[in-house]
């Protein structure tokens, strides 16, 4: 049996764990898909001495004939037992002990499910991911080729079910033992990224791999990781949203913003990976609240928060100045002190429910037009009918300080609709550049208008009404015709 070590490169005496190096070693150059006689040879040439390995007491073959030369011959006188009847005594024959049977191979069953979990819990136990290759190249159990792309499949199927706290050098590492770490081999690098960030989350949210989670998402005072300000950001994600923490949270618009950018950079923009124990709907609040555009709930619950406080602010310098003054007699302390307090306060809600109601309705007035969205035709007609509306008022009531408004916001409207929605469709031609000058011109106008008035009793009665809801509807109306092959695609 010399040829099986003089194949394997190792000496007679070699323990189990040279054979099991050399053999190692030689998988690298015999490959069963390139040479299957070779790797054929060189798997029984390791059979062959990883079983004599294991009985270091017993000879090897080379020896045999040195322990026979000991032995008795046939020249050495042997007493013979009494028999019965004479007989001539034979020769004695030369003691041959029977070849010894060789032992049977040690064999150890694991099923393969049991290794891709001893796999994966090497790889979320062990820190350096060099240790954790040496240990997966040390296991007999992969240095068979088809055993070792079975096994890696299987690791891999169970981490996409299941996703455990991982690092991604350690994933790296696994990935690469099994030789799924290129674009041969069939995985969805998609899947495989979504995958990293699932087990790199899990990995970065125990409390022993903190620091490297605030050095990712920037969670630092004077440059350094604070690991004390991370860990109060995740004890605020993972309670439940209450009213209490958008009213502590809205006095500081900064506070606001740094939350907002921590929950995007723990996710990296995939907030559908957040888990427990953080809660989804909290974090979504903060990125919401912090990111700038349309009027939506989120901005708007805070910036409702922070109107409040600026109202009792105002209401409490409102009350100090009336205390401080003489009233007039005859008034009393309600018309004096507490009306004027309530008045701020009341004034100040007010003119903030405004402009957020002009903020949501311009923002949802210039919308795309293939954008999907809610009550989709009352937003297409709600330019109508405001004008509608404010003729309305203005000629069929005779109210004109309630229609002129009206008509006024929906002229506003139809021209920033059509200003937006004509640059997003890409015309050459945009009005953009004359806004300014058409809100000066038409202010100089109406001033003029007004002055010319006073001094004229006979001034002529322009409709302004009229003339604005005439313009508002040719501007939607033009804006309609432009996007008719969204509204009418058949009629297109």
């Amino acid at each position: 049996m010399n040829w099986a070590y003089e194949l394997l490169g190792i000496s007679p005496d070699a323990d189990e764990r040279t054979v099991k190096r050399a053999y190692a070693q030689l998988l690298r150059t015999t490959r069963p898909d390139e040479d299957p006689e070779a790797f054929q040879r060189l798997h029984t040439a390791y059979k062959t001495a990883l079983m004599r390995a294991a009985r270091p007491n017993q000879s090897t073959p080379a020896q045999a004939p040195v322990a026979r030369e000991s032995e008795p011959t046939a020249t050495t006188p042997v007493q013979a037992p009494p028999v019965a009847h004479e007989q001539a005594p034979e020769p004695a024959q030369p003691a041959t002990p029977p070849p010894p049977s060789p032992a049977p191979a040690r064999v150890v069953t694991v099923s393969a499910n049991q290794l891709a979990d001893s796999v994966i819990t090497s790889a979320i136990q062990t820190e350096d991911h060099l240790e954790l290759t040496r240990l997966l190249q040390d296991r007999p159990e992969f240095w068979s080729i088809q055993v070792k792309q079975q096994i890696g499949q299987m690791v891999l199927g169970k981490l996409f079910k299941n996703p455990q706290p991982m690092s991604s050098r350690n994933l790296d590492a696994v990935l690469r033992f099994f030789n799924l770490d290129h674009v041969l081999s069939g995985i969805d690098p998609f899947a495989l990224q979504q995958l990293r960030m699932r087990q790199s989350l899990q990995w970065e949210l125990k409390p022993e791999h903190h620091h490297e989670l605030a050095r990712r998402t920037s969670v630092t005072t004077g440059g350094t990781p604070d690991v004390t300000k991370l860990r109060r950001h995740l004890a605020l994600l993972q309670q439940p949203l209450r009213w209490y923490h958008i009213a502590t949270s809205a006095l500081s618009s900064e506070r606001v913003k740094r939350r907002g950018d921590f929950v995007r950079a723990f996710c990296g923009g995939m907030f559908e990976e957040i888990r427990p124990p953080l809660n989804r709907e909290h974090a979504l609040f903060w990125h919401r609240a912090s990111t700038p555009g349309a009027m939506i709930w989120e901005r708007f619950a805070v910036n409702t928060v922070r109107a409040v406080y600026i109202g009792l602010l105002l209401a409490l310098l409102t009350l100090a100045v009336c205390s401080l003054l003489d009233g007039s007699p005859g008034e009393t302390v309600w018309s004096r002190v507490v009306a004027p307090t309530m008045l701020a306060f009341a004034g100040t809600l007010a003119a903030w429910l405004a402009l957020a109601g002009w903020a949501w309705l311009d923002g949802w007035q210039r919308l795309p037009e293939s954008m999907p969205s809610r009550w989709i035709w009352l937003r297409r007609l709600a330019i109508p009918a405001l004008c509608a509306t404010g003729a309305g008022f203005a000629y069929l009531a005779d109210m004109p300080l309630i229609g002129g408004p009206v008509v006024a916001l929906a002229l506003i409207l139809s021209l920033r609709r059509w200003l937006s929605r004509r640059s997003r469709a890409g015309s050459s031609f945009s009005f953009g550049s004359l806004r300014a000058p058409l809100w000066i011109g038409g202010i100089v106008l109406s001033n003029a208008y007004r002055s010319y008035a006073h001094d004229n009793t006979v001034a002529l009665d322009i409709p302004f009404a009229a003339i604005g809801a005439a313009v508002a509807m040719c501007l939607w109306l033009l804006d309609t015709w432009r996007h008719r092959a969204t509204l009418w695609p058949k009629n297109a």
